[in-house]
């Protein structure tokens, strides 16, 4: 289940305490909606470090009499993270980080401080969201989501075969009967019940639903409308209003073959 999201929750992670001794109260939210899709912009843990550093960036640029705005502070970082060792990097890149972190210095700021104990590595984004959030990766949700629908899929494949097998029975056993006027059409489903809260979908629909009502803050005891007789639960169908009570229904696993 994910925790409830916002800074100042002391989770004890570098992200959070970060977050909370500087007062990002919206972070968490941000960095949920951005990691799972909810978000217009979707982004990656790495991106999310990123994002989370140039937050951190503006909120000391705001906090600060120094002069520096809050829209510099993505430039500035985009400098300050470049890898002062690698070789590969151009000199005049070099020297703007250098030309930069002198700058802050004399304007106060402890630019050792800033990237060692405020920023955040992709890592540390990742197990704030896994972790403490216990948020579920995009990747993880889409399989989950690809297997329920594999599931769903297999279903609808019994049934169609049961379906077919039946049909072939129903056509050798009556299809010259003299006693079927009719066209004969037949069907098959695999249905849940439940005996205590009076769930009953086909199986498809149950795993779409995660469950049965047995969860469901909406299954009533039935005594709270009796006056306390009987011990029937009872529940109003969102699509139709009509009402499911434990007793009713038909046998699980049914084929039917109907006469029309």
């Amino acid at each position: 289940m994910t925790q409830p999201v916002g800074a100042g929750s002391k989770c004890g992670c570098k992200v959070g305490d970060v977050a909370s001794q500087l007062g990002l109260t919206d972070i968490d939210e941000e960095l949920v909606g951005r990691w799972s899709g909810d978000h217009p912009e979707q982004m990656s843990v790495r991106e999310l470090a990123d994002y989370f550093n140039t937050r951190v960036l503006k909120k000391l640029f705001e906090e600060s009499d120094t002069g520096f705005m809050k829209s510099q502070a993505g430039p500035f970082y985009d400098i300050l993270s470049q890898d002062p060792d690698d070789e590969e990097s151009p000199q005049s890149a070099r020297r703007d980080r250098e030309e930069l972190i002198e700058d802050l210095e004399e304007s106060g700021f402890d630019v050792d401080k800033i990237t060692t104990d405020y920023f955040v590595s992709y890592q540390s984004i990742y197990t704030h969201l896994t972790k403490c959030l216990e948020v579920e990766s995009p990747s993880a949700k889409n399989q989950s989501e690809n297997s329920l629908a594999n599931d769903q899929d297999t279903v609808r494949r019994i049934t169609a075969k049961a379906a077919k097998i039946g049909e072939t029975l129903m056509n050798r056993n009556v299809e010259d009967s003299d006693d079927v006027s009719g066209r004969l059409e037949i069907s098959a489903s695999v249905d849940i019940r439940c005996d205590e809260c009076g769930y009953k979908k086909s199986l498809v629909s149950f795993l779409e639903d995660g469950g049965c009502y047995c969860s469901d803050v909406h299954v009533e005891d039935k005594n709270s409308e009796n006056g306390g007789s009987g011990d029937a639960k009872v529940r109003k169908e969102s699509d139709g209003g009509n009402t499911v009570a434990d007793g009713v229904g038909e046998q699980a696993l049914p084929t039917s073959v109907e006469d029309k």
